[in-house]
C-alpha cells in the first residue's frame, strides 16, 4: 500500500491556510474543525510551510495576547518534508520517524499539492496491511 491509497479512501479535503492568517484566526479554525496540522499556502495555492497544534502553543506561551495577532508565515515550519503518492508506508514511517514530523504534505512529480497524511493514518494503514 502507498500513500496516494490512504488518501483515496479517505476523500476529505487538505486543511490549509494562508500565509497572512493571523495567529488567533488559526487557533479558531483548528478548534472549530479538530486539525492537528495545516499546510500553509499562498496566493497561488503554493505549498510554503506547515503549521501544527504545537507551533500555535509555543507562540500563544511565548508571547501571549500579542501573539494573537503574529502571522502564520512568522510561525510556520519551513523545513518541509514531503512524500509523494507513491511513496510506501513504510518510505514514509522512516520520513516521520527520521525528520521527527507527525504529518507528510502528499506532492506530485510537479510539485502541486495532492493530499496530506498524519503519522496516526500511515500507521493505522501499516497495521491493517500487515
Amino acid at each position: 500500500m502507498n500513500i496516494g491509497q490512504i488518501v483515496e479512501k479517505r476523500k476529505r479535503d487538505v486543511p490549509q491556510i494562508s500565509i497572512y492568517d493571523n495567529v488567533h484566526e488559526t487557533v479558531r479554525l483548528f478548534s472549530r474543525n479538530g486539525y492537528k496540522a495545516a499546510v500553509v499556502v499562498d496566493e497561488s495555492k503554493a505549498l510554503c510551510g506547515v503549521v501544527t497544534e504545537h507551533d500555535l502553543v509555543r507562540c500563544l506561551g511565548e508571547d501571549g495576547e500579542l501573539a494573537k495577532k503574529s502571522k502564520i508565515e512568522d510561525i510556520m515550519s519551513l523545513d518541509i518534508v514531503v512524500c509523494t503518492p507513491q511513496t510506501s508506508i513504510q518510505e514514509a514511517m522512516k520520513l516521520m520517524s527520521d525528520n521527527n514530523v507527525h504529518h507528510l504534505p502528499i506532492v506530485d512529480e510537479s510539485g502541486h499539492m495532492r493530499g496530506f497524511v498524519s503519522m496516526m493514518e500511515v500507521m493505522v494503514s501499516f497495521v491493517e496491511s500487515t
